[in-house]
């Protein structure tokens, strides 16, 4: 009995949020003597057995470059392991016309967190007619976040639209279209 009491304790373990040796810079809006806002920055570590929550608000697409009868966009967030194994896949419902040019998702996507190191996709779909088209995506892994200057993952962390940082790469095999910004 004692035995799997210590399994227990073990697993149980296992589950517990425990800092990691990556943290991350987040910006930290602060009203000075003068009332100006400065941007201050704030380093967090990253817990292992922590969650990501991803808030999808908002979308817009152009009908001039998306078929509004043949668009179906959804966003979906993949966490694959360093070995490229997939570990967790979650998305937003589809929307379907006439919403679909102007999507209104309000949904939190959460994602566990089981090594900062893994990396994480960021997804714009078209799931029109059981076909999965990527239109755009982002990579990343928590642990880069904050540590390069030019880091373009602040731009989330300042709650930047996603639009502002993908680019539309699906069309010929080539960078045809910048998001608009």
């Amino acid at each position: 009995m004692e035995e799997k009491i210590k399994d227990v304790q073990a697993k149980l373990l296992n589950l517990k949020e425990r800092p990691t040796n990556f943290s991350i810079v987040v910006p930290i809006t602060e009203i000075d003597n003068f009332g100006n806002e400065q941007i201050k920055e704030q380093r967090v570590t990253i817990n292992k057995g922590s969650t990501l929550s991803l808030n999808i608000i908002e979308g817009e697409f152009d009908d001039t470059v998306f078929d509004i009868n043949e668009f179906t966009p959804m966003i979906e967030v993949v966490i694959q392991n360093e070995k490229g194994a997939v570990i967790q896949v979650e998305h937003t419902k589809m929307i379907t016309p006439p919403l679909n040019m102007t999507p209104i998702w309000k949904e939190i996507l959460p994602m566990d967190i089981v090594n900062p190191s893994d990396e994480i996709a960021i997804q714009i779909i078209n799931q029109f007619g059981n076909q999965k088209q990527i239109l755009a995506e982002k990579r990343f892994t928590l642990e880069a976040i904050g540590q390069e200057f030019e880091d373009p993952l602040k731009d989330l962390v300042l709650q930047r639209r996603i639009e502002d940082i993908l680019e539309i790469s699906d069309w010929d095999d080539v960078a045809a279209a910048e998001a608009e910004r």
